[in-house]
């Protein structure tokens, strides 16, 4: 039980300490001897994992005897074996595949060491290491405006302030908008990097579209998507046919779509049941040729 606490004790101290990569060999007492064991990563040779992955560590044989090895994977995860660790041994780290990180990834410390106990003390032999866990990225915009008019330009802005999106540098990440109406911009660009200036689009056909972007790094794919309503253009077309004695009234005809508002007036002035809607009554009392004007307002 002695021998547990002390190890664990140990375990608490070199977890503790700054450790660099690839290997970073901790001072240790050697009373029993050098220990000397081949530790590496396993399968590969890689120590950038996305979360998710396992990571493992694997020991090929030691120089001397040895009581106990441990492995402390610096997410509070401690595992502690007699004797020499044997194949590889593994570690998943249980964080959101979508959390949102500095950089885009995680730093992680890694201690593994050896223990040995004999009648002149203890050897141990523990060596430090850091990982990168990166995680997938994430997709989010805004638009500008999220109503527009036929041939009106669309401007987004990549409004996320989650950095996943930005890997470790030299791993390209994947941009794709699709703006519902069959166009689709793609581009890439290196992770460290912010991400590609976001397209403008303009819409030719009025509707209701869906605008979807989508990020792919080397951890997953992240898709967000938005509404966006195109109007139609503001058409009018009015016909006036009068030609009768006055006093005389009449109704013009109006073809119009997309307007809101309507402001009628004549020259010389005639009298209008109303001079704001599409089709009022006009009254002319004097005979003469007059000139019917409408201003029409619409969403575009």
């Amino acid at each position: 039980m002695l021998r547990l606490l002390k190890l664990l004790t140990l375990i608490f101290l070199l977890s503790s300490t700054a450790i660099a990569q690839p290997w970073t060999t901790f001072p240790g007492d050697n009373a029993c001897g050098p220990i000397n064991p081949n530790v590496t990563y396993c399968p590969s040779s890689s120590n950038s994992f996305c979360v998710g992955d396992s990571v493992g560590f694997g020991c090929t044989g030691t120089a001397g005897s040895v009581d106990s090895s441990f492995i402390a994977w610096g997410d509070a995860t401690i595992n502690v074996y007699p004797g020499t660790f044997s194949g590889c041994v593994y570690n998943t780290y249980k964080f959101r595949p979508d959390s949102c990180v500095p950089n885009g990834f995680l730093k992680v410390d890694i201690v593994v060491g050896f223990y040995d106990t004999c009648g002149a003390g203890y050897s141990l032999n523990s060596f430090g290491t850091s990982i990168y866990i990166k995680f997938k990225p994430h997709a989010e915009f805004t638009l500008s405006p999220s109503t527009v008019c036929v041939d009106e330009p669309v401007s987004f802005n990549l409004s996320t302030t989650c950095a996943n999106a930005n890997n470790l540098i030299g791993e390209y990440v994947h941009y794709t908008w699709d703006m519902g109406n069959g166009n689709v911009y793609s581009d890439s660009t290196l992770g460290g990097i912010n991400g590609p200036p976001a397209p403008f689009n303009t819409y030719t056909i009025a509707g209701n579209y869906t605008i979807t972007l989508t990020i792919q790094n080397n951890c997953g794919t992240a898709v967000y998507a938005k509404p966006i309503v195109v109007r139609p253009p503001t058409i009018i077309a009015p016909s006036i046919v009068a030609d009768s004695c006055t006093p005389a009234s009449f109704q013009p005809v109006m073809v119009a779509s997309n307007v809101l508002s309507y402001t009628w007036s004549s020259t010389p002035s005639a009298n209008f049941s109303s001079d704001t809607v599409a089709q009022p009554l006009i009254t002319v009392n004097t005979p003469g040729l007059y000139i019917f004007n409408v201003n029409a307002t619409g969403c575009c």
